[in-house]
């Protein structure tokens, strides 16, 4: 289970909507008030356009033979410590990779650090898990046309943002209804026992799970 201070992705992905639902309603990019509506309008159906993302019909089958195969690559290896699920921006899929002890005194709440990272990675990236309609939401959500001769491109990175914490929402639900002991329960693990998912070179990251063993 998680810190109790930990926000779930959800958790993120719910206020960083909210906070954006707030910023529309006072969006005031123009001296016309029909100007400002049909900008509005533009990202209100953008939220809702994220909000129907979704993952393949068979991600939960895929996630569970991840860890099947996690199983026999760790065969013979040393103890893990961390499970990270790495997210590329750009195709909306995810790869797992575990890794070792780690060390408490570079330890980070919400992603495992570079220093835990480096050579100490015991099974490379298996995958991918893809967002069903990932990259379809991204091409229509990000915008650079204008509307009424206002540039709307400054908006795409706070709707990028949103995109990816959606993403990993989805995911979040996923791995949340599997039981996560029981697929480790073969494998030698190190207590307490971290699960990630972020981006390779900073970005969006969280945990996912904490648990003893």
């Amino acid at each position: 289970m998680k810190n109790r201070k930990q926000k779930s992705c959800l958790e993120e992905y719910t206020n960083k909507k909210a906070d954006y639902f707030s910023k529309i309603e006072g969006f005031d990019d123009s001296e016309l008030m029909a100007v400002n509506d049909k900008i509005k309008k533009h990202l209100y159906q953008t939220l809702n356009l994220i909000d129907s993302m979704k993952v393949d019909s068979g991600a939960t089958d895929t996630l569970s033979a991840f860890f099947t195969q996690l199983k026999e690559l760790l065969i013979g290896k040393k103890p893990i410590q961390a499970l990270v699920f790495y997210f590329n921006r750009d195709g909306g899929e995810l790869f797992l990779s575990a890794y070792g002890a780690l060390k408490p005194d570079s330890f980070m709440d919400k992603e495992l650090s570079l220093s835990n990272r480096l050579d100490n990675e015991v099974v490379g990236e298996i995958g991918p898990i893809k967002i069903f309609n990932y990259n379809e939401i991204k091409e229509d959500a990000l915008y650079y046309d204008e509307i009424d001769d206002c540039d709307l491109e400054y908006e795409n990175d706070y709707i990028n943002e949103l995109i990816i914490l959606k993403a990993y929402a989805i995911f979040e639900e996923i791995l949340l209804k599997l039981d996560l002991k029981n697929l480790l329960s073969d494998i030698q693990i190190i207590s307490p026992f971290y699960s990630y998912i972020q981006e390779h070179d900073g970005g969006e990251s969280n945990l996912l799970t904490i648990f003893e063993k």
